[in-house]
């Protein structure tokens, strides 16, 4: 994951816009961990070559992806209850970027695009 950028709008009209993904905050053996999405649309977060528990897992997050809405949408785990679903606004050899949606209870819109780069 190369980004994570969120933009509220309140219901007043002010937009504020975040990098949520600031790796240069992240513990260290974070930043080398990557997700990777396999054609047999099985997807898993690995650790990276600094894991930051030296006896844990390397791959992680094990999971499977579909897509939706005449391929337009990602879905995570799609045979759960709780399956997440978001529009997709890129996909390209080197780039796929999704965006998630919602309305807080004060009415704060968030709009969240996560971007993965192929490395």
């Amino acid at each position: 994951m190369t980004s994570i950028t969120e933009t509220q709008t309140t219901a007043s009209g002010a937009v504020i816009t975040n990098d949520v993904l600031p790796y240069n905050t992240m513990q260290p053996s974070a930043d080398d961990d990557f997700t990777h999405f396999n054609s047999d649309r099985s997807y898993f977060l690995n650790q990276g070559a600094s894991k930051c528990s030296p006896s844990g897992a390397q791959q992680t997050t094990v999971g499977i992806w579909g897509l939706a809405a005449n391929e337009t949408e990602i879905v995570f785990d799609p045979n759960q209850p709780a399956a997440m679903r978001y529009r997709i606004q890129e996909l390209t050899t080197t780039t796929f970027s999704f965006v998630e949606t919602s309305t807080s209870v004060s009415g704060t819109r968030f709009v969240r695009t996560t971007t993965y780069t192929v490395i």
